[in-house]
């Protein structure tokens, strides 16, 4: 088992297999907050009024750059945005794009939030292989 990176050396895509994280909030989502989800081709676009959403620590350049680049851009759901109270899964489910950069690590919980949450990801991380990518189509759906 190992976190994605065709990087570090120790990772055979042949021989390993890569699993998602078990850090999804599962107690909120858009079923919880009463969102369509994207393939409801007669869903309401007011019903993700966000272009895109990103959270987390800010410890690599990737994310202090977005961070930086979109604080100020109402289309993006930052997580200081995060009204009292707001569910973090239903912010993520207002939004149509959710960002998933790599931290410290290729992989991020937030390729599998934004699975569950019903929004499009937005894997940004160079030489990662996903979750059983061997078997999903990430260029299909991210």
């Amino acid at each position: 088992l190992n976190e994605g990176s065709t990087q570090s050396g120790c990772y055979n895509a042949d021989t390993d297999v890569v699993i998602p994280t078990t850090a999804v909030l599962v107690e909120q989502g858009p079923l919880a907050c009463r969102l369509p989800v994207l393939a409801d081709t007669r869903a309401d676009s007011r019903a993700r009024p966000h272009l895109a959403f990103f959270a987390g620590k800010l410890d690599s350049k990737i994310r202090r750059d977005i961070a930086k680049a979109y604080v100020d851009t109402p289309a993006f759901y930052l997580p200081a945005r995060l009204a009292s109270g707001d569910p973090y899964l239903c912010a993520m489910a207002s939004s149509t794009f959710c960002l998933a950069p790599r931290g410290n690590a290729a992989w991020s919980p937030r390729l599998d939030e934004a699975l569950y949450a019903g929004c499009i990801p937005v894997i940004l991380a160079d030489n990662y292989d996903p979750p059983f990518s061997s078997v999903l189509n990430y260029s299909s759906f991210s």
